[in-house]
C-alpha cells in the first residue's frame, strides 16, 4: 500500500462515528465542509444564521434529518 493510500484510509477512518459541529453550514465554505465530513461518514450538526447563507445551499441535503433549532 503506497503512503498516499494509508493517508487515506486514515482520514477516512478518523471520520467514522465522530459528531462534528460545523458554524456557518449555510455558507459556501460551510456547506462544502459538510459535504466532505459527510463522505467520510461523520454525523454532522450544522449552525447557521443565515446572515450570508441560505436555506438552498441546504437542499443538497434534503434527505437528511434538518431540523431548525430556531425559525
Amino acid at each position: 500500500m503506497h503512503l498516499f493510500d494509508k493517508m487515506m484510509v486514515m482520514s477516512i477512518n478518523s471520520f467514522q462515528s465522530k459528531t462534528i459541529l460545523v458554524t456557518g453550514a449555510a455558507g459556501f465554505i460551510g456547506s462544502h465542509l459538510v459535504e466532505a465530513l459527510l463522505s467520510q461518514h461523520a454525523t454532522v450538526i450544522g449552525v447557521d444564521n443565515f446572515l450570508t447563507g441560505t436555506r438552498k445551499i441546504l437542499r443538497q441535503f434534503l434527505n437528511l434529518h434538518l431540523q431548525p433549532i430556531l425559525s
